[in-house]
């Protein structure tokens, strides 16, 4: 399981346990070592998602920092 923040509309974010996702063959799991948040996110949370392209229950945020081993591409962190 990892924590992932789920956006609920105006003024509701949660932080919730989700599954961890499928890797593929090309794809990179990234351990998420710090989050932060971008004025987008912060304008999404006072005003609402509208056309954002962002629904309920959906996971948020983009602006992340983490790592992986080298050349491992389907390890899990």
């Amino acid at each position: 399981m990892m924590k992932a923040a789920i956006y609920y509309g105006k003024n509701e974010i949660r932080v919730e346990e989700r599954p961890i996702p499928a890797v593929g063959s090309k794809d990179v799991l990234v351990r998420n070592l710090r989050g932060g948040i971008c004025g987008t996110d912060i304008n999404i949370v006072k005003v609402g998602a509208g056309n954002m392209g962002i629904s309920l229950g959906a996971e948020f945020g983009h602006e992340m920092v983490g790592g992986s081993r080298p050349g491992r591409s389907r390890h899990i962190c």
